[in-house]
């Protein structure tokens, strides 16, 4: 009776949302920049063409500039003016500048330019990450030259090179760089030895993970869930993942220890493994309080999802058609229901989204 009832709950709710029509291409946001959003809420920024969520504020790509909004006081906006903004201001990129991806960490952001040169702003817990010092306008990463893709996590980031190899940079105190116990922090980009063929990177809030282009996920970091697949306190080197076939995709989040989780898609179909205690896995909360072995998100894989995201305390997927369903716990508005109730089920949340970006109980989508 429950799956009858609640598809047809879902085919009403996509149905009011098609009605109201998606129009251009815009930012949303669900979550707490500032104020908090229980439902997704346009932002205002035209014609962007990828978004990215921080713990702290949102980044979206609009032409060769980076546009900013939420707190800003450690100068993560990037703007030079080291205070927080509900309006979004353009990020101050040194002319000529052209970014081609971005990423960010949690009071930091970074930009690749089109050369592959890397650039960051803001600070970190302990005043420098990957070199850059607590700077409120984007300065250069010295020792970056080739960079494709930079993810960031609590107080870390992963940097991942045209030629498939790995830099990381911030703290390593729970293993979350992959450099060894022994290291406990590195504050300029350092290459991760025994780590190729990186095709994506992702990051918790002290916990990485990696795809391989074989479809292969390796991560490393704090495990107390089971968020880094290890079964351990803390994982110090990137290890392989048990998952049943090859990933196309991966994306961790969280914002606290105690909720970090991690979903995939694998061969067309969600898993996912960490912390459960919500439902956030998708598998209506049947892992609990976490687990390092990745489960079937069961209440998600019928829905035909082609995207998946999560920020610890819930997770968010997408469909090929643009649907997007919520599960997990809506505290801050991490689920975008419009409440702040657990939902251990799908419940269909957007249309007509192309991207989703999520950490720290907060989501942005492009639609």
């Amino acid at each position: 009776m429950r799956c009858s009832l609640g598809g047809l709950l879902a085919a009403l709710a996509v149905s009011l949302l098609f009605a109201a029509g998606a129009g251009a291409q815009n930012v949303l946001h669900t979550g707490t920049y500032l104020t908090t959003q229980l439902s997704y809420t346009e932002v205002p920024i035209a014609a962007a063409q990828a978004v990215d969520a921080s713990n702290s504020f949102g980044l979206a790509r609009v032409g060769c500039g980076l546009e900013s909004w939420g707190h800003g006081n450690s100068g993560a906006l990037g703007d030079g003016r080291r205070k927080s903004s509900e309006t979004p201001r353009q990020v101050v990129l040194p002319e000529g500048v052209c970014v081609a991806s971005e990423g960010e960490a949690e009071n930091a952001g970074f930009a690749i330019d089109t050369t592959g040169q890397l650039w960051g702003w803001g600070a970190a817990k302990w005043g420098v990450l990957c070199g850059e010092p607590q700077a409120a306008v984007p300065e250069m990463i010295h020792g970056v030259s080739t960079a494709i893709q930079v993810r960031g996590g609590g107080d870390h980031a992963l940097i991942v090179l045209a030629d498939g190899t790995l830099l990381a940079c911030g703290e390593n105190q729970e293993g979350q760089l992959g450099l060894g116990k022994d290291v406990k922090s590195a504050q300029a980009p350092t290459a991760v030895p025994g780590v190729d063929e990186v095709s994506e990177a992702t990051a918790g809030s002290d916990f990485s993970c990696l795809l391989k282009a074989d479809g292969s996920v390796w991560c490393a970091g704090r495990d107390k869930r089971g968020q880094a697949g290890g079964h351990a306190k803390n994982v110090y080197k990137f290890h392989r993942v048990a998952l049943p076939g090859a990933a196309s995709e991966v994306y961790c989040g969280g914002d606290v220890p105690a909720n970090g989780s991690c979903v995939a898609m694998v061969e067309g179909v969600p898993y996912g493994w960490g912390d459960d205690e919500e439902g956030q896995l998708g598998d209506g909360g049947a892992a609990g309080r976490g687990t390092g072995t990745p489960v079937l998100a069961s209440e998600l894989a019928p829905l035909g999802i082609v995207e998946i995201a999560t920020a610890g305390v819930a997770t968010q997927a997408r469909t090929e058609e643009g649907l997007v369903y919520a599960v997990g716990g809506g505290e801050g508005g991490a689920l975008g229901t419009g409440s702040e109730a657990t939902q251990l089920f799908p419940v269909p949340v957007a249309a007509e989204v192309s991207e989703l970006s999520g950490t720290a109980k907060n989501f942005l989508a492009l639609g």
